[in-house]
């Protein structure tokens, strides 16, 4: 699977948001911010924009919300970019019988029941590599449903990442989600209210 055209539509997605977002901080004379924004110096941005603006004023927030789009801009091409080379890595026969393709599912959560689908996208004796995809929804009543996983339909917003095949878990969070095979029939979720 080749990522290159994803990553190609959100660079143009990122060159639109530059082209409108430049000439607000021109009008505003503040085109040493944007700088700072396209240098990736976003602490120095916080610092200027939160010294010159009350929180939550519209100029505050206008700029604010133009560095948070630019970071996830640059998030997901990086989290693309690190998929693909996990998805160009040679997979080999995984010991707990892990296939690429193969879904998985995490389903944890207090007064609520989550539900998250992941894909193997490479595999070692002892290692699967995975991403999260999306999911498709069915409501059945109010705050509850099914979920069901669309594969190759990946969450760029999230990192790929590994963890071992006796014991799949996503752990990026700081703390354990364990995950359970996928066999087919939806899973059910629901909302803490």
């Amino acid at each position: 699977m080749n990522l290159q055209g994803k990553i190609k539509k959100i660079e143009q997605e990122k060159k639109k948001l530059l082209k409108l977002h430049k000439d607000l901080f021109k009008n505003s004379n503040e085109i040493d911010l944007y700088e700072l924004v396209v240098a990736r110096e976003f602490s120095k941005f916080y610092e200027i924009v939160n010294r010159k603006y009350h929180y939550k004023t519209i100029e505050w927030d206008e700029r604010m919300g133009f560095a948070q789009d630019y970071r996830d801009f640059l998030e997901k091409i990086q989290n693309i970019e690190l998929l693909q080379t996990f998805i160009n890595k040679k997979s080999k026969d995984n010991a707990n019988g892990y296939k690429v393709g193969d879904i998985l599912y995490s389903n944890w959560g207090y007064e609520q029941t989550n539900v998250e689908f992941y894909q193997v996208v490479a595999t070692t004796e002892k290692a699967i590599w995975l991403a999260n995809i999306k999911e498709k929804i069915k409501m059945s009543g109010w705050g509850q449903g099914v979920k069901s996983p669309c594969k190759n339909n990946f969450i760029f917003k999230q990192k790929a990442f590994k963890t071992l095949s006796n014991s799949p878990k996503d752990s990026r969070d700081g703390y354990a989600k364990y995950l359970y095979n996928y066999k087919g029939k939806a899973v059910y979720f629901s909302n803490d209210y």
